[in-house]
């Protein structure tokens, strides 16, 4: 499990890892901090992300739309 104080440095490295070709692992950590902090709308953009690195792009639009629906007031 990912701690509170960590998730935001564990977004960072994900984001890292899928920048230098590394989506396997990138969607590891992402798919492990959703499981960990599923109300945080950074983890579900993240994971949008490698989805659309990954051109999935229908996984992505699905985990875009839930970033919106944890807070549709904060902009995208």
């Amino acid at each position: 499990m990912i701690q509170d104080s960590t998730w935001e440095r564990s977004i960072e490295k994900a984001d890292c890892m899928a920048r230098a070709g590394d989506l396997s692992g990138a969607m590891t950590l992402a798919n492990e901090l959703l499981s960990d902090h599923p109300d945080e709308m950074k983890v579900w953009l993240l994971r949008g992300y490698i989805h659309e690195l990954n051109e999935d792009y229908e996984q992505a639009k699905e985990d875009f739309r839930g970033s919106i629906e944890i807070n549709s007031l904060e902009p995208h």
